[in-house]
């Protein structure tokens, strides 16, 4: 079984997402934490990590902004501070999520930073350097408590859009005392009103614009955490977004015209008593091996987490209990959690971080255990945190959570984020025998190909993986398709199916090993970890400043 190590804690104990002043105001903006993304900035084929730095109050009790970080990666378990030669500086908004895409199409991923009343773009100036875009200036109304962010292309016209998820209507001047056992503490969700959801249109020029009519979400919710994949995999993009106490939603995308929510009818949008949990971060992964891409969720205490089955045409079934989650401890509060494979046998494992959002709790501790799913095949779970590391046996405030590639041996590292805690970077000690990874380039489709699924055929079955936008909580996983698989097992063919709606079969070499598959090319393009630096942008890219 896996075992994770913790690179770089020296540097990595200087970083962290605070919450506050270091004494609680016990507000719920205090609550929610911060995330952490993944993210190969220079483009030298190795992920690198961005990690929010969260907020405070200033001298008249308004939240504002804590500066973020960025650690370079250097291929070989190491890291190096380049938050100031990046020009990166601490946005003015309290801030919460981020979201990884390419705004302008020239290969160089871009940052959307976005929190309480705020939104901002970290625009990659491809040298090294990132410049500060406004909300205004992308279009942007920056009028809400806005938490996860989400890329995809909900209309199909080639340019990346944007679910913005909002939290709760709590401001400086509705903040309300709650008291417990007679002291204050974090007041619950259900004090606050839900805020609607926005979706913003990528255009030709580079701002977004606000998608009205049949591609505007209908759903009120405190949102979260929310995923976009082609979850029936007809060819579009979908959405599905983890409401705190409010019902989940699910956006059924129909043809790139309209969004229509079936959450309910679908069986996604409550949890095991028939009513809404407090949801906090998701993900999808095609657990039991049926080729359908199942959807999970992350909880709060007294709840069990959600794993619902995707019997096909957006009808889902919730496994929790027969998939052996529902026999987790009943504690957790879980929040940023991502599907990975952490032992090579083609499974997609399961990760979440835990940690309460009371400072004071009466049914569980604040710092929480993180947990390790493994997958036993066919879908059912064991968690077997205990064996996986040091990390993994001490407590912690877990908010957000990231996956990538950090050392370039094929399988998937681990980057979290905790409440008032450093930041912990895990490097999967395995060595998987044979790899299978796939960077995607849309070219008539967008260009971070969010939407695409891939179907991996081995000489003993196939697998599926999908490109997904958002995911987790408040966080950005690396978009890199990963496949790991057996030494008995070799691949054979990948099939992309994409965004734009067309269809390639690429032939893979029996050892596998790490590719690029560019739309429309015919053939993969062989890679070391270190790609190759790109220049330019797609024929039609927009450069906006």
């Amino acid at each position: 079984m896996a075992i994770f190590s913790e690179l770089a804690p020296a540097l990595t104990g200087r970083i962290i997402a605070r919450t506050g002043t270091g004494t609680p105001r016990h507000t719920i903006l205090e609550s929610l934490g911060s995330g952490v993304a993944m993210l190969d900035y220079d483009r030298d084929g190795d992920p690198d990590i961005f990690s929010l730095g969260g907020g405070t109050f200033g001298p008249t009790g308004l939240p504002i902004g804590q500066p973020p970080t960025l650690l370079r990666n250097d291929g070989d378990g190491k890291f190096s501070d380049q938050t100031a030669e990046a020009k990166i500086t601490a946005p003015a908004f309290y801030s919460h999520g981020v979201c990884v895409f390419d705004w302008d199409r020239d290969g160089f991923p871009d940052l959307l930073i976005t929190g309480f009343h705020g939104c901002l773009l970290y625009h990659n100036q491809r040298d090294g350097q990132f410049a500060p875009v406004t909300a205004a200036e992308l279009g942007i109304v920056a009028d809400s408590w806005f938490t996860s962010a989400a890329s995809g292309d909900f209309n199909a016209d080639g340019f990346v859009d944007l679910y913005l998820a909002t939290y709760v209507d709590w401001s400086p001047t509705n903040d309300p005392p709650c008291l417990i056992s007679g002291r204050r503490d974090i007041c619950p969700p259900a004090q606050f009103n839900p805020l609607p959801d926005r979706i913003y249109l990528g255009t030709a020029d580079g701002p977004f614009r606000l998608a009205e009519g049949p591609l505007r979400p209908s759903l009120p919710g405190k949102g979260l955490g929310v995923v976009v994949a082609d979850f029936d995999l007809d060819g579009d993009s979908d959405i599905y977004v983890a409401n705190d106490t409010t019902p989940n939603a699910l956006y059924k995308n129909e043809a790139n015209q309209r969004l229509v929510e079936v959450g309910l009818s679908s069986g996604t949008s409550l949890g095991l008593t028939g009513g809404p949990d407090g949801s906090m971060g998701v993900d999808s992964a095609d657990t039991d091996g049926d080729g359908l891409p199942d959807l999970w969720v992350t909880n709060f205490e007294r709840e069990s987490f959600g794993l619902y089955r995707n019997a096909g045409d957006l009808l889902f079934q919730n496994v929790s209990l027969p998939a052996g989650i529902g026999r987790l401890a009943r504690t957790y509060v879980g929040f940023g959690t991502a599907f990975l494979d952490i032992d090579a046998d083609g499974c997609e494992d399961l990760f979440a971080t835990n940690g309460h959002v009371m400072f004071q709790p009466r049914n569980a501790p604040r710092k929480q255990l993180p947990i390790l799913l493994h997958n036993e095949a066919g879908g059912r779970y064991r968690d077997v945190a205990a064996t996986a590391g040091a990390y993994f046996s001490s407590p912690h405030t877990g908010r957000g959570a990231a996956v990538g590639d950090l050392d370039g041996d094929g399988d998937l590292d681990l980057a979290v984020t905790h409440a008032d805690e450093p930041l912990a970077v895990l490097r999967n000690d395995g060595r998987p025998a044979g790899v299978v990874q796939l960077r995607l380039v849309g070219t008539a489709s967008h260009r971070d190909a969010v939407g695409a699924s891939v179907t991996l055929k081995t000489n003993r079955r196939r697998l599926i993986r999908l490109v997904k936008g958002g995911g987790s909580y408040l966080s950005a996983s690396e978009k890199t398709i990963c496949f790991l698989l057996p030494e008995t097992e070799q691949p054979q063919t990948v099939t992309v199916r994409w965004p734009a709606g067309n269809q390639e079969e690429f032939s893979v070499p029996p050892a596998g090993g790490f590719f690029e598959a560019t739309e429309g090319a015919g053939s993969l393009k062989a890679s070391t970890h270190a790609a190759s630096v790109a220049s330019t942008g797609l024929p039609g890219g927009v450069s906006p400043k």
